[in-house]
């Protein structure tokens, strides 16, 4: 599913590999609440000595404590400068209790009211990818 895009990045020159998760749940979409009214997706950057996998998993587990169920596709990537941003559409165990760390609160909407939503970085761009291949 994603074979070969750690490799793609070094070859061209990518420096840092950040991760992003569109986590769906019954046609809903996790979105954390970074600050007053400003929302993002479960990000992390990958570590040297990890695989997209593990990153994946840390990803979720550190951000919202939340188990992943299976990873549904590879959706896209954009880049900022030496930075690759990959995104990915995963799917979670049964949804237990959400856990906080480094947010003020979170929300599931469905895809037409995740872009009322004022997002962070490219994560409008990814939804809109998104909506176009399920359209």
């Amino acid at each position: 599913m994603y074979h070969g895009l750690l490799e793609d990045a070094k070859k061209e020159n990518i420096k840092d590999v950040l991760i992003h998760l569109l986590v769906e749940n019954q046609s809903q979409f996790l979105l954390l609440e970074q600050s007053l009214d400003k929302y993002e997706l479960p990000s992390t950057t990958l570590k040297s000595d990890e695989d997209l996998s593990q990153g994946i998993k840390r990803c979720l587990i550190e951000s919202t404590n939340l188990e992943l169920e299976e990873v549904d596709k590879f959706l896209c990537h954009f880049d900022k400068g030496s930075s690759r941003h990959f995104y990915f559409v995963i799917h979670i165990e049964e949804p237990r209790e959400i856990y906080l760390r480094n947010h003020l609160g979170f929300t599931w909407d469905n895809l037409q009211e995740v872009h009322g939503y004022s997002l962070d970085g490219f994560a409008k761009d990814a939804f809109d990818v998104f909506r176009k291949q399920h359209e």
